[in-house]
């Protein structure tokens, strides 16, 4: 029969046959387990990393136990054991940061603020502006009540940033004499026996300095130390480091001790350092980092204002120029001559603060108390002027901005070669023929 068969056809019978016989044999072959490789994207942790916060995160378990049950190659019974193993360990990792956040972010006032008056009326606000009533010791009353509202949350860390200049003697020594008031106040709700407030000053100049070596609730201590400060003659104000400087070395207070800080500027110029502004900027919202200020008016349109000084050697006063202005980024008034009234509309008080110190603040979640006591010359109405709020955008995206609009940039060229020159006082008005 075979022999009728063509080879090709013999050979097809023949390994069927074989292959047949080799399905009913078994051979024992060990298992190697399978290899499940779970990849997943790298996310750089901060140092600063509040673990607290860590622990407490609800999408934490979902990440987890997701992982674990759908996983490729994800085992039976004994691999649902481990998982819910392990949901009950996290949960009690969860339990106990919730205890741990419980006590370190409980309330710690045990009563209100009473017979707390201002000593005269906070003017309306303008944005995050608003005039000082006339005097440092009302912005300091209204700053006592964000403090108390921010213990009414946990514990805080404020730091006072003042300026160490001559010229801003008298205002120093007229918050020191309200800072008896203030935490007088404070203590009576009880956050000295808590320590819930903490409290530290940095003068700031040329250099910048720490009165304590470490934040304290010995306010007493802070107090005498202030009465020593010596004047910084160099004149130069360097605000916005300062700022960055508080924020970065006191970052350990926040995390550590889930404090929240609070910077407290006093100063008399718009400062010297606005190269920094943006860093300042920067961390404080990273860190949330509320900043206030008690800062001068800036006078409209110009970058100097002219104040009276006091020689300290022989109490003669003088007109010195002072750098308060503007309030935008950029000149943007033309300054010319009133002719015939005078000089007395030469100077106008734009109701604003600085651009920088105002963008700091408005850009951190602070208040802006603005102080014209020694301004010269015209002021606006500052809820007249609401309408017209500078732009407190990033200088970086107000030049793109003035490159997009010729009549923008226009302006402000008319009005900074404006500055500094004399035009005519009485100009003549007469025109004669030629006839």
């Amino acid at each position: 029969m075979f022999q009728k068969l063509s080879g090709y056809t013999v050979s097809i019978i023949v390994h069927g046959m074989v292959l047949g016989t080799l399905v009913f044999w078994k051979i024992a072959v060990p298992v190697q387990p399978e290899l499940v490789l779970i990849t997943s994207d790298v996310v750089e942790t901060p140092e600063d990393v509040n673990l607290v916060d860590a622990l407490t995160a609800e999408d934490m378990t979902t990440n987890i136990v997701a992982t674990a049950a759908f996983a490729p190659g994800a085992p039976g019974t004994a691999g649902a054991a481990r998982i819910e193993e392990a949901r009950n360990d996290l949960k009690s990792q969860q339990v106990v940061a919730a205890s741990m956040r419980a006590d370190l972010d409980r309330p710690v006032l045990h009563g209100e603020l009473k017979n707390f008056n201002l000593d005269s009326p906070i003017e309306g606000a303008v944005g995050p502006t608003m005039g000082n009533g006339g005097s440092d010791a009302s912005s300091v009353d209204r700053i006592t009540h964000e403090i108390k509202n921010a213990l009414n949350k946990g514990r805080v860390c404020v730091c006072w940033v003042l300026d160490s200049t001559y010229s801003m003697r008298e205002r120093r020594e007229a918050v020191l004499k309200r800072f008896d008031k203030v935490y007088g106040e404070l203590d009576r709700l009880g956050v000295a026996r808590e320590k819930a407030l903490l409290t530290n000053v940095m003068m700031f100049g040329q250099r910048n300095q720490f009165l304590a070596k470490e934040p304290t609730a010995d306010v007493a201590q802070l107090m005498k130390s202030l009465k020593d400060v010596k004047d910084d003659e160099s004149g130069i104000e360097n605000i916005f480091s300062a700022v960055r400087r508080i924020c970065e070395e006191y970052r350990s207070y926040q995390v550590q001790q889930r404090r929240q800080l609070m910077i407290i500027v006093l100063t008399d110029e718009k400062g010297d350092d606005a190269y920094a502004l943006d860093d300042a900027i920067n961390i404080c919202k990273r860190n949330r980092v509320p900043v206030y200020v008690m800062g001068p008016m800036a006078p409209f349109g110009r970058d100097k204002v002219m104040v009276e000084w006091t020689d300290k050697i022989s109490g003669e006063k003088f007109p010195v120029p002072a750098d308060r202005g503007p309030e935008s980024i950029e000149i943007e008034h033309l300054a010319l001559p009133f002719w015939g009234r005078g000089d007395q509309y030469s100077m106008f008080g734009s109701g604003f603060g600085p651009y920088a110190l105002t963008r700091l603040v408005r850009e951190t979640g602070g208040l802006y108390f603005v102080d014209g006591s020694d301004f010269r010359g015209v002021r606006f109405n500052p809820d007249e002027m609401r309408e017209y709020r500078p732009d407190y955008v990033p200088i970086k995206d107000y030049l793109d901005s003035k490159r997009k609009s010729p009549l923008h940039a226009a302006v402000v060229e008319a009005a900074m070669q404006s500055q500094g020159k004399d035009a005519p006082v009485d100009p003549p008005i007469s025109f004669r023929s030629k006839t």
